[in-house]
């Protein structure tokens, strides 16, 4: 259901960043300049008539690409973004990069809080645990033509998303390979995602510090790593 642009950590060449189409709408879950770089020569891109941004947290790997992506849309696509913030702080501090910090012009996008997503999907917030010292951070239930999707987004904890995981839906998990305290360190998660997934619950693996050892850990459990646009 989502491809991404890149499916890596902050340390990695690509960063994470899924999307999925909807007629002539194009919805990404964050946008880090990594991914910026590889919309532009998207070969669907010109048939898009509006931009979603479905943001997570504040971290640069995550909003990075934001600004740019609006001045390229306003001056070169002439295409609206749509930016849907999980809550009313998350879009205070978007506000803040995209208006005082990059100075995009305001008639170039709209940043909607909860109450006032227009998709015609559900987008509905997790609050999650991140870091301590950004506050808040989320990811999203997605129900998308009848379909429910979870999505991690950047977390240290499962137990947020354990209620929306039955199945059949699909969940799209960080997992790392390093003990950082506010990632999913592998040893703990990957017993609870291989659960999940002899649950019905399809499991795909994003925001990689290591694919390669992650791929060998995965081999035979039914879990896939998140696909990568061609």
């Amino acid at each position: 259901m989502l491809t991404f642009f890149g499916r890596g950590s902050a340390f990695a060449d690509a960063h994470n960043c899924a999307y999925f189409i909807r007629g002539k709408e194009l919805v990404l879950l964050d946008c880090p300049a990594t991914a910026f770089l590889k919309l532009k020569h998207a070969s669907f891109l010109p048939e898009i008539d509006v931009i979603r941004i479905l943001v997570t947290h504040m971290h640069c790997d995550h909003v990075g690409g934001i600004p740019l992506l609006i001045h390229y849309a306003k001056y070169v696509l002439k295409k609206p973004v749509k930016i849907m913030a999980p809550s009313a702080g998350v879009a205070e501090s978007l506000e803040y990069l995209i208006d005082k910090i990059e100075h995009c012009d305001n008639s170039g996008y709209s940043i909607q809080t909860p109450q006032d997503y227009d998709a015609d999907f559900l987008a509905e917030p997790i609050y999650t645990e991140h870091v301590d010292a950004l506050g808040e951070s989320y990811g999203y239930h997605l129900t998308v033509e009848r379909k429910d999707i979870i999505y991690t987004g950047d977390t240290r904890s499962l137990d947020d998303f354990l209620p929306y995981l039955q199945a059949p839906a699909t969940l799209y998990s960080e997992i790392a390979t390093f003990d950082s305290g506010v990632h999913l360190y592998y040893e703990k998660a990957l017993p609870q995602l291989c659960a999940l997934q002899k649950s019905g619950v399809q499991v795909y693996l994003m925001h990689l510090d290591n694919e390669e050892k992650i791929r060998q850990m995965i081999i035979g459990t039914g879990i896939l790593l998140a696909p990568l646009a061609e």
